[in-house]
């Protein structure tokens, strides 16, 4: 009888404890649905029931659930599947055709345009308002990779909530924060600089930054008149972005660069690695015997290595034709094109398991393009690295590895020549200091005082029980820069100064003139008095 109270007890306890979530997880991209479905996953496995919106926005991107909560998938917009497979073909070409971030721009506004098409079908889903609103739920969290996540948990009446970010803390995340701009010593996402810039990339650094915050508040706009419809007296996308209550960033204050921060800013980066026991099969196994050192060369799962240019190809395989004593795991799409053909130390293939060869001693290196998720991956392993930045948010982190001392950076448009990659595969193979400081990093985000989850979890459970935080809005949010940066007080402290250096100048001036009347009256005296 007893153990069945306390049985009771336990369950009853657990029961108003838990909390319920809502997920929107729109399946843009596996790094950003795989992102949502971590943070649902740690919510879920402490107890809490989780809700999740799935709408389609490409047809690439699958997700499976590995945990048993409930998932509504929306079907996709008729517009969008022939544009989706279009604009999927083509954001893999612009990675290797990338000029400037104005091609970054073409492809968030491909994005965003196809969102707000699917966002009219997602609202429009037959009950889903009223199924979601009789939820009751205590929380929600969202990615403003696609708005509509927002205006959904606004219609469905949730206070509490949280921007989630699948990269690092982003110059528009730090905006909507009401922090301060830190263009001076802070890279903006798509900069190629480091933190210390000359005063023409302070001046570049800013002008990006700028320009893409205008550009984001664009983007967020355009779904304004898809809420209005709905609700006619829905308020600005800007009001409830601003008032989201908490920003999950993918990145650590160990392996990012220090900038200033909000207690709203919670560093999540390293959430979505997986449990992996670092133990390969039969065949890769016997790959990294093969030779005495192995690297792995990967652009991830946009940028396709097969859809590059010939001549990078090319400058490539010449490179690791140098390297007789050196394994190249090639991540290959197109086994057609015989990537490997005649070359003996390159093994090509569609497919490699990425996170258990990090997990292997006998790696040596990675040449990587910088997405997010691979270098979250790679900096916890403790693995070496050649940058090769593609377009947006990689090109800061070239800069931002040579800045750790992991690993050296090879610009996009030096891939052409094979001495560059040479040099490059050369250092970072056979010089100790990359893998030492690999380690160093490595053991820095292992050794932390709170891991990742533990961050994620009781920042969102404390959300859910006690949000909105608006508390924890600071009073800057609300100046203008002109106020924030104080500059009105230091216009008056250097008015004040000025007029008080005019007035002691004018005193000293006066002064001096009336000494120089007396002297020259008494002097006049002397002359009269010898003249006489």
């Amino acid at each position: 009888m007893r153990a069945l109270q306390c049985l009771l007890l336990l369950f009853s306890i657990h029961f108003t404890q838990s909390l319920k979530f809502l997920a929107y997880n729109p399946l843009v991209g596996m790094s950003h649905a795989s992102y949502i479905n971590k943070i649902a996953e740690i919510l879920y496995d402490a107890g809490h029931e989780i809700t999740m919106v799935s709408p389609p926005m490409s047809g690439r991107t699958k997700m499976t659930y590995p945990r048993n909560w409930t998932v509504i998938s929306i079907p996709m917009a008729k517009e969008d599947i022939a544009t989706a497979a279009r604009d999927g073909e083509s954001a893999s070409h612009i990675y290797w055709k990338y000029k400037s971030v104005f091609d970054f721009m073409k492809i968030i506004e491909s994005v965003t345009n196809a969102g707000v098409k699917q966002c009219d079908v997602t609202l429009n889903h037959p009950g889903l308002l009223d199924s979601l609103r009789a939820e009751k739920f205590n929380g929600a969290f969202a990615e403003p990779f696609d708005f509509c996540g927002f205006g959904l948990i606004y219609l469905v009446g949730i206070k509490s909530y949280a921007m989630t970010m699948t990269v690092p803390a982003s110059d528009n995340t730090l905006r909507i924060t009401g922090l301060p701009p830190m263009t001076a010593f802070v890279p903006g996402m798509t900069s190629t600089f480091g933190e210390k810039m000359t005063l023409m990339q302070r001046i570049i650094n800013t002008v990006v930054v700028a320009m893409s915050g205008e550009f984001m508040a664009a983007q967020w706009k355009k779904y304004q008149s898809t809420f209005d419809k709905v609700d006619p007296q829905f308020p600005l996308m800007e009001e409830i972005i601003n008032n989201s209550s908490l920003y999950l960033v993918n990145s650590d204050v160990i392996s990012d660069f220090p900038r200033i921060t909000t207690h709203k800013i919670v560093e999540a980066g390293g959430i979505t690695l997986g449990l992996s026991n670092g133990t390969l099969d039969e065949y890769w196994d016997s790959i990294l015997s093969l030779r005495p050192f192995t690297v792995l060369l990967s652009f991830g799962t946009v940028a396709k290595a097969s859809v590059m240019p010939d001549e990078y190809k090319k400058s490539i395989r010449e490179a690791f034709k140098r390297f007789p004593d050196v394994t190249f795991i090639w991540k290959y799409e197109d086994p057609s094109h015989g990537i490997s053909k005649g070359i003996p130390n390159i093994i090509e293939s569609t497919f490699v398991p990425q996170k258990e060869l990090f997990n292997d001693a006998r790696l040596t290196a990675f040449i990587t393009h910088g997405g997010a998720g691979s270098m979250v991956e790679f900096l916890h392993a403790g693995v070496p690295v050649i940058v090769v930045p593609l377009a947006g948010e990689q090109s800061r982190v070239g800069p931002l590895i040579e800045r750790l001392g992991t690993g050296v950076k090879v610009l996009r448009k030096d891939l052409d020549n094979p001495d560059v990659l040479t040099d490059a595969i050369h250092n970072i193979v056979y010089d100790t200091k990359y893998k030492s400081a690999a380690v160093l990093i490595s053991g820095r985000l292992k050794d932390q005082p709170f891991s990742a989850k533990e961050r994620v979890l009781k920042n969102m459970v404390f959300m859910a029980k006690h949000g909105p935080l608006h508390f924890l809005n600071h009073h800057g949010m609300e100046m203008s820069l002109f106020s924030m940066y104080a500059i009105d007080v230091y216009l008056i402290l250097l008015i004040s100064i000025i007029i008080l250096i005019s007035l002691f100048l004018f005193i000293i001036y006066t002064g001096i003139r009336a000494l120089l009347r007396i002297v020259k009256k008494r002097m006049e005296k002397r002359n009269i008095k010898k003249e006489k």
